[in-house]
Protein backbone atom coordinates (compact mmCIF):
# COMPACT_ATOMS: atom_id res chain seq x y z
CA UNK A 1 0.00 0.00 0.00
CA UNK A 2 1.13 3.53 -0.65
CA UNK A 3 1.00 6.24 2.00
CA UNK A 4 3.42 8.89 0.71
CA UNK A 5 6.17 10.55 2.72
CA UNK A 6 5.83 9.90 6.46
CA UNK A 7 8.93 11.53 7.91
CA UNK A 8 12.06 13.52 7.09
CA UNK A 9 14.00 10.37 6.13
CA UNK A 10 11.34 9.45 3.58
CA UNK A 11 11.49 12.91 2.04
CA UNK A 12 15.30 12.72 1.79
CA UNK A 13 15.69 9.12 0.63
CA UNK A 14 12.32 8.55 -1.03
CA UNK A 15 9.63 6.22 0.18
CA UNK A 16 9.54 2.46 -0.16
CA UNK A 17 7.08 2.46 -3.07
CA UNK A 18 9.14 4.90 -5.13
CA UNK A 19 12.28 2.84 -4.46
CA UNK A 20 10.43 -0.29 -5.51
CA UNK A 21 9.31 1.42 -8.74
CA UNK A 22 12.94 2.17 -9.49
CA UNK A 23 14.49 -1.19 -8.59
CA UNK A 24 11.87 -3.82 -9.45
CA UNK A 25 12.42 -5.90 -12.57
CA UNK A 26 8.69 -6.51 -13.02
CA UNK A 27 5.68 -4.17 -13.08
CA UNK A 28 4.73 -2.85 -9.63
CA UNK A 29 1.17 -2.18 -8.53
CA UNK A 30 0.73 0.48 -5.85
CA UNK A 31 -2.64 0.77 -4.13
CA UNK A 32 -3.40 3.77 -1.91
CA UNK A 33 -4.06 2.96 1.74
CA UNK A 34 -7.75 2.63 2.67
CA UNK A 35 -8.88 2.49 -0.96
CA UNK A 36 -12.12 0.54 -1.20
CA UNK A 37 -11.87 -2.33 -3.70
CA UNK A 38 -13.97 -2.13 -6.83
CA UNK A 39 -13.82 -3.79 -10.20
CA UNK A 40 -11.30 -2.45 -12.66
CA UNK A 41 -13.43 -1.45 -15.61
CA UNK A 42 -11.38 1.42 -17.06
CA UNK A 43 -7.61 1.63 -17.27
CA UNK A 44 -5.55 4.58 -18.52
CA UNK A 45 -1.99 4.15 -19.79
CA UNK A 46 -0.36 7.60 -19.78
CA UNK A 47 2.42 8.15 -22.27
CA UNK A 48 4.27 11.05 -23.81
CA UNK A 49 6.08 8.76 -26.27
CA UNK A 50 3.88 5.86 -27.36
CA UNK A 51 6.43 4.40 -29.76
CA UNK A 52 8.94 4.12 -26.89
CA UNK A 53 6.29 2.65 -24.55
CA UNK A 54 4.85 0.17 -27.08
CA UNK A 55 6.28 -2.98 -25.43
CA UNK A 56 4.72 -2.08 -22.09
CA UNK A 57 1.43 -1.15 -23.74
CA UNK A 58 1.31 -4.55 -25.46
CA UNK A 59 2.19 -6.21 -22.12
CA UNK A 60 -0.74 -4.41 -20.48
CA UNK A 61 -3.09 -5.42 -23.31
CA UNK A 62 -2.07 -9.07 -22.92
CA UNK A 63 -2.35 -8.88 -19.13
CA UNK A 64 -5.90 -7.51 -19.30
CA UNK A 65 -7.13 -9.49 -22.32
CA UNK A 66 -9.15 -12.00 -20.24
CA UNK A 67 -10.80 -9.21 -18.23
CA UNK A 68 -12.54 -7.38 -21.10
CA UNK A 69 -11.38 -4.11 -19.50
CA UNK A 70 -11.67 -0.81 -21.39
CA UNK A 71 -8.19 0.65 -21.85
CA UNK A 72 -7.56 4.31 -22.63
CA UNK A 73 -4.19 4.97 -24.25
CA UNK A 74 -3.69 8.57 -23.17
CA UNK A 75 -1.09 10.32 -25.30
CA UNK A 76 0.07 13.43 -23.51
CA UNK A 77 1.23 15.24 -26.62
CA UNK A 78 4.67 16.79 -26.72
CA UNK A 79 4.94 17.15 -30.46
CA UNK A 80 6.08 13.64 -31.44
CA UNK A 81 4.25 11.78 -34.16
CA UNK A 82 2.49 8.50 -33.54
CA UNK A 83 0.88 6.01 -35.87
CA UNK A 84 -2.47 5.20 -34.24
CA UNK A 85 -2.83 2.13 -36.50
CA UNK A 86 -0.24 0.30 -34.37
CA UNK A 87 -2.96 -0.77 -31.94
CA UNK A 88 -5.97 -1.08 -34.27
CA UNK A 89 -6.31 -4.85 -33.60
CA UNK A 90 -7.31 -4.22 -29.98
CA UNK A 91 -11.02 -3.34 -29.80
CA UNK A 92 -10.89 -2.56 -26.05
CA UNK A 93 -8.21 0.10 -26.58
CA UNK A 94 -9.18 3.70 -27.18
CA UNK A 95 -6.58 6.27 -28.22
CA UNK A 96 -6.88 9.69 -26.53
CA UNK A 97 -4.73 12.80 -27.09
CA UNK A 98 -4.34 15.35 -24.31
CA UNK A 99 -2.31 18.51 -24.29
CA UNK A 100 -1.66 21.11 -21.65
CA UNK A 101 1.10 23.03 -19.94
CA UNK A 102 0.72 21.09 -16.66
CA UNK A 103 0.94 17.41 -17.60
CA UNK A 104 -0.09 16.17 -14.13
CA UNK A 105 -3.15 18.44 -13.91
CA UNK A 106 -4.22 17.66 -17.48
CA UNK A 107 -4.00 13.92 -16.87
CA UNK A 108 -5.56 14.16 -13.38
CA UNK A 109 -8.56 16.06 -14.76
CA UNK A 110 -8.97 13.42 -17.46
CA UNK A 111 -8.87 10.40 -15.12
CA UNK A 112 -11.40 11.98 -12.77
CA UNK A 113 -13.69 12.98 -15.64
CA UNK A 114 -13.52 9.47 -17.15
CA UNK A 115 -13.72 7.68 -13.77
CA UNK A 116 -10.54 5.67 -14.44
CA UNK A 117 -9.99 2.75 -12.00
CA UNK A 118 -6.31 1.98 -12.66
CA UNK A 119 -3.48 4.17 -13.98
CA UNK A 120 -0.50 2.69 -15.83
CA UNK A 121 2.79 4.37 -16.71
CA UNK A 122 6.29 3.44 -17.71
CA UNK A 123 9.06 4.67 -15.43
CA UNK A 124 11.94 5.90 -17.59
CA UNK A 125 15.60 5.50 -16.76
CA UNK A 126 16.75 9.03 -16.07
CA UNK A 127 20.25 10.38 -15.39
CA UNK A 128 21.16 10.53 -11.70
CA UNK A 129 21.44 14.33 -11.52
CA UNK A 130 18.07 14.76 -13.22
CA UNK A 131 16.45 12.33 -10.74
CA UNK A 132 18.05 14.24 -7.87
CA UNK A 133 16.42 17.53 -8.91
CA UNK A 134 13.17 16.39 -10.59
CA UNK A 135 10.31 14.07 -9.71
CA UNK A 136 9.29 11.47 -12.24
CA UNK A 137 5.74 11.46 -13.56
CA UNK A 138 5.10 8.17 -11.70
CA UNK A 139 6.23 9.80 -8.42
CA UNK A 140 3.92 12.76 -9.06
CA UNK A 141 1.02 10.39 -9.74
CA UNK A 142 1.77 8.39 -6.60
CA UNK A 143 1.76 11.49 -4.42
CA UNK A 144 -1.14 13.42 -5.95
CA UNK A 145 -3.66 10.94 -7.36
CA UNK A 146 -5.34 8.45 -5.05
CA UNK A 147 -5.88 5.65 -7.55
CA UNK A 148 -4.12 2.31 -8.02
CA UNK A 149 -0.95 2.81 -10.07
CA UNK A 150 0.74 0.10 -12.17
CA UNK A 151 4.31 1.08 -13.06
CA UNK A 152 6.27 -0.67 -15.81
CA UNK A 153 10.05 -0.56 -15.75
CA UNK A 154 12.10 0.88 -18.59
CA UNK A 155 13.93 -1.85 -20.51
Amino acid sequence: SAKGDTNILDSIFGNVTENLFEKAEIPVLSVPTNLEFKNINKVAFASSNIDYDAVQIFDLLEMLKPCNTKIKLVHIVKGNDFENETFEDFPNLEYIELSGEDKLKTFSDYIHQENIDLICVKRYKLPFLYRWTHKSFSEDLLQHIKKPLLVFKDE
